[in-house]
């Protein structure tokens, strides 16, 4: 029972639009040190996003992600992240 992730089901959907690929991937790398939906938003796009990408290349990534209490009924815990690169910076 040590070993369980309750909130998360320990897998990421990642989807491109522009080949049309889909994959699973494994997320626990990333829960112990990115608690929340956007830390991990902001993980993912940090990581595999060059800083000179433009919010409307196809190099350009938008996460979608939730937090760990996601789905456990806790009040005001079913919010989900979406960070991506503004148009506007």
């Amino acid at each position: 029972m040590a070993n369980e992730i309750f909130g998360w089901a320990g897998k990421m959907l990642r989807v491109n639009f522009t080949t049309g690929n889909v994959s699973i991937e494994d997320s626990t790398p990333y829960l112990e040190e990115y608690l929340g939906g956007m830390g991990l938003g902001y993980k993912i796009i940090y990581d595999e996003v060059a800083p000179d990408t433009h919010a409307y290349d196809e190099a350009s990534k938008a996460v979608f992600a939730v937090g760990a209490l996601t789905g456990s009924g806790i009040p005001c815990s079913g919010r989900t992240n979406i960070s991506l690169l503004s148009s506007w910076t």
